[in-house]
């Protein structure tokens, strides 16, 4: 108890629990460090998650749009005209007006071929035509009803029924022979 009671020894325990306090501070210290960074790494960990899960939302929605513009493009596309090209081209703005850009088909030129009406309406004058006139004429037939294609242009037909000038009851069907560059 005298030690107890020793100004001395009361001095050094007061700075042993000085230091101990002080140790115990920097203790508290380092570990609300270390909470802070865990707490930030997990912040990262979710806002790079987060990230993520955005970016996959917007890429498959990106993706699915474009795959969508495709599919209508081909529809389009295999229009026999473009007259009927640009009908689809109407009905999908209709069909999707919240899909489609408002510019879709403003620029689409349609003159630079017949309409579909047209191709059928001199496809059966020259089948009803074609019946009457020998093969030369037939071919220039053809070649005249349809100048924008290039197929008409290529064929050629043997010497003997130019010069003939058969018909086509008289002359096989097979008088009409086709160059190299029909077969392509």
């Amino acid at each position: 108890m005298s030690e107890l009671l020793n100004p001395q020894h009361a001095e050094e325990t007061l700075e042993i629990e000085q230091q101990t306090l002080a140790l115990e501070s920097r203790k508290v210290e380092i570990e609300l460090s270390k909470s802070k960074w865990t707490a930030i790494s997990v912040m990262v960990s979710l806002i790079a998650a987060l990230g993520t899960i955005v970016y996959g939302l917007y890429s498959t929605n990106h993706q699915s749009q474009t795959a969508f513009e495709v599919e209508l493009a081909k529809a389009i596309a295999s229009s026999e005209s473009p007259g009927e090209a640009l009908g689809r081209a109407q009905f999908f703005m209709k069909l999707f007006p919240n899909r489609l850009a408002k510019t879709f088909i403003s620029d689409v030129d349609v003159t630079y071929g017949p309409s579909n009406l047209a191709i059928q309406t001199k496809t059966k004058l020259f089948e009803a035509l074609s019946k009457q006139l020998d093969e030369q004429r037939t071919l220039d037939l053809y070649k005249r009803l349809f100048p924008w294609t290039d197929y008409g242009s290529n064929l050629t037909l043997p010497d003997k029924v130019v010069s003939s000038g058969a018909k086509p009851a008289d002359t096989p069907n097979t008088g009409v022979t086709a160059t190299p560059e029909t077969t392509r």
